[in-house]
């Protein structure tokens, strides 16, 4: 009997499955549907991360091949990614310790596997329904943050004027800052750009509302890196899905886009033509600068990065790997990035497959710019960061697991 099939026969594993999937909705959700990151946490950690550890469990006492070779890699390449992270913190000036670290990198690699398991065994018409249903509140949450803000506390609306980045009341919606709150959104966003297309006409309206709602808000962070992070990512279905709505709507985004431009002409040259990096240039220079003798191995984790200066971390985060764990760091990062990539191409027919390696595209691009200590911080990087990685592996584990039900099926 094939391992699909003793999941949902055993009642006991399928409420585990059930508890996983409301943790994961708290935990994608939790920016907007609450406003303490300690309360979410507790709910991530009962919800998710606990039965997560009973179903790895479950699977390893049934010495069964449930993950395929490309997840097993990544498992593995992952593991050693954050083994290299806890090792460096012995040698740099960091407030972390090594058993705290490898203790998190567990916890993360429950999470990981805990998102596999949970796409591998769902039907897809309930997938497309949960991230459905994630992408509306994250656009509920969105509205309200853009209404308060602007109608409410009368906020001034031109070209960086105001950059939005929380509710503005009660803590709600309290995404940090602009930059991060344009990034998350924009994971939301291109869900629902790569969900439109894939559902009834009926539904279609619900998407558009939706992706209308997080785009503006994305916008109005004025986010540089969430724009050319979601560029590519919208770029990248375009390529692959080949929708004749998803192409309208593309075409859509970008006339409103230009007549933006057009009406804050001067501000949008101004970003171009002095602006440009806003100063991380700097941050890059200076993390290549002093990389000195420790290259191969880093200053270590946590290391204080340019004491002289307001700038927390090198923000590229292949080079504050590099600054960090040197070069050890970066190869286990690239491998990992790597398998993930690969096991795309594998399985790039399958549009889950597709639908969550745009994600992955997103990241990769936005890492150029952003993301730092994402062991230590998972809070956001949980959806920024490891979600897209876990959801793509998930879905090959998927394709895997479909074609071994075939072939024990056919005669």
């Amino acid at each position: 009997m094939l391992i699909v099939t003793r999941f949902r026969e055993n009642k006991w594993i399928m409420l585990v499955i059930w508890v996983m999937t409301i943790g994961l909705f708290l935990q994608l959700a939790g920016k907007i549907l609450f406003t303490s990151g300690s309360a979410n946490g507790v709910y991530v950690y009962l919800f998710f991360i606990i039965p997560s550890a009973v179903a790895s469990v479950w699977l390893a006492c049934k010495r069964t091949e449930f993950f395929s070779r490309e997840v097993r890699l990544f498992l593995l390449s992952s593991a050693m990614f954050m083994g290299v992270c806890s090792i460096s913190a012995a040698w740099g000036d960091g407030e972390y310790t090594i058993l705290y670290l490898l203790k998190r990198s567990a916890i993360i690699l429950f999470y990981l596997v805990g998102v596999i398991c949970l796409v591998s065994v769902s039907e897809i018409k309930h997938i497309k329904t949960f991230l459905l249903t994630v992408c509306v509140v994250a656009a509920v949450g969105a509205v309200v943050s853009i209404c308060y803000q602007f109608l409410i506390l009368d906020k001034p609306f031109g070209w960086r004027a105001f950059r939005i980045s929380n509710m503005g009341y009660g803590g709600w919606v309290d995404l940090g800052n602009p930059v991060i709150a344009g990034i998350y959104m924009s994971i939301f966003a291109i869900l629902s750009l790569a969900l439109i297309g894939m559902e009834k006409k009926a539904v279609r309206y619900i998407q558009l509302f939706t992706l209308a709602a997080l785009l503006s808000y994305v916008f109005l962070t004025m986010s540089r890196t969430s724009w050319v992070g979601g560029f590519v990512a919208a770029m990248f279905l375009l390529c692959t899905i080949r929708n004749r709505m998803l192409v309208w709507v593309a075409i859509a985004i970008t006339l409103v886009f230009a007549v933006i431009c057009g009406l804050y002409f001067e501000g949008f040259t101004n970003e171009i033509t002095h602006k440009q990096f806003s100063g991380r240039s700097e941050t890059w220079r200076w993390a290549l600068e002093n990389l000195g003798e420790t290259i191969t191995l880093g200053h270590g984790y946590g290391h204080i990065f340019w004491k002289e200066s307001h700038y927390v971390h090198a923000h590229n985060f292949y080079l504050q790997v590099i600054y960090e764990q040197g070069l050890i760091g970066l190869t286990a990062l690239l491998a990992m990035l790597f398998i993930v990539c690969r096991s795309y191409w594998l399985n790039r027919k399958d549009p889950l497959v597709t639908l969550a390696f745009s994600l992955v595209v997103f990241l990769m691009v936005i890492m150029l710019s952003e993301i730092d200590h994402v062991i230590t911080r998972p809070g956001v990087y949980w959806t920024i960061f490891w979600v897209p990685l876990a959801f793509t592996l998930g879905a090959v584990n998927r394709v895997y697991l479909l074609e071994k039900t075939k072939r024990s099926s056919s005669p």
